[in-house]
């Protein structure tokens, strides 16, 4: 692989960011860093890493520091202490929707001594278990910087003002710090608030706003910020795969389980009663083969289930599913996909549903 891989003209390895997910998750993207070193982050025009987030700047919310075991510029950072969580903080998230292990979510959120939610709908994790809600900013309404798939960084000025007495969400946050004793002085606006990212993340150092301009800039082909990330990820290492699995037996109803997001499966959709006929419900899409194998059709109803727990949907049969896969929609109001999926592989079984 690396040999093709560096002999190639162009190379764009796609990539999604659920992969990052669950115990394999830290080695995936340690494998996915090495991949960006290989191609030498920019080594043709073309060439590069182009990531499918789960959510609207899923890239820069990780090169910033936004997740658990990364701090700011992919770094390491010291792994949280053992033991339940007593607390959480909920920004613009909704995990036993959009989470994989919606049980576990669930069980952890109602454990909980304490959680803050920062929304813009009264979702289900929110009307659950939430104690204090802020309202969160629109799309519209935001400042500062979002990273595209590819590296672009650009910026987002706010077209709308803000309703009544609702902040800006990083001046929440900043308030919400200082009563909790964080030190030193709060930057007094966005831009103010990126010159101090931009410091920290080595691949960011020395980028202004006035480089992102109007169009944007991609991080990683900058000489300086693609030196910076080198040093940064470290050395190159590789792993053995696993065997991958045997032939399927006719009759046999075991899939692997391949998750995918819902455009449309989300709260946006079925608050705006004018997106409400496009609200997603659950499907099963299968391979031609696997479905003759196991004698469904277009529109059967089936029930796909592991360790207990089911969901029901109806299948479509598509060439593009690979053999031996169920393809099922995450994030749907009902029969939500989640509720199988906890972030490694799955196998499933499909059935027809039973009335």
């Amino acid at each position: 692989m690396a040999a093709v891989l560096t002999a190639a003209d162009n190379v764009v390895v796609v990539w999604g960011e659920r992969l990052g997910f669950g115990e394999r998750g830290p080695g995936a993207l340690a494998a996915l860093l090495d991949l960006a070193l290989l191609l030498g982050l920019d080594a043709a025009p073309g060439s590069g890493m182009l990531e499918i987030p789960t959510h609207t700047n899923g890239r820069g919310l990780r090169e910033a520091g936004c997740v658990p075991g990364v701090g700011p510029g992919l770094a390491d950072a010291p792994a949280p202490e053992a033991g339940a969580a007593e607390a959480y903080y909920l920004m613009h998230s909704d995990p036993l929707r959009e989470l994989p292990g919606q049980a576990a979510w669930d069980q952890a959120l109602g454990g909980a001594s304490f959680v803050v939610a920062h929304t813009q709908f009264a979702t289900e994790s929110v009307a659950r278990h939430a104690d204090v809600v802020f309202p969160a900013e629109a799309y519209a309404e935001k400042e500062g910087t979002l990273t595209h798939p590819d590296g672009r960084l650009q910026r987002l000025r706010p077209a709308v003002g803000h309703p009544g007495e609702v902040r800006m969400e990083w001046q929440v946050l900043l308030e919400l710090g200082r009563r909790l004793g964080l030190r030193g002085d709060p930057p007094p606006t966005a831009g103010a608030v990126f010159a101090e990212l931009s410091e920290v993340v080595p691949f960011y150092r020395g980028l202004t706003l006035e480089d992102i301009g109007g169009d944007g800039l991609r991080w990683p082909a900058r000489e300086e910020s693609a030196a910076a990330a080198r040093t940064a990820f470290g050395e190159l290492g590789f792993t053995t795969p696993a065997d991958p699995p045997g032939p399927l037996e006719p009759g046999d109803a075991v899939l692997r389980l391949a998750p995918r997001p819902a455009l449309w499966a989300s709260a946006v959709t079925e608050q705006a009663p004018s997106l409400r006929f496009l609200a997603a419900a659950q499907v099963v899409e299968l391979n031609p083969l696997d479905a003759e194998r196991l004698g469904l059709a277009t529109g059967a109803a089936v029930q796909a289930g592991v360790n207990g727990h089911a969901v029901n949907g109806t299948v479509r049969v598509r060439r593009g599913v690979p053999r031996g896969t169920a393809s099922v929609l995450l994030g749907t109001a009902e029969d939500n996909a989640n509720l199988l999926a906890d972030g490694e592989p799955v196998l499933v079984e499909v059935r027809p549903a039973t009335p």
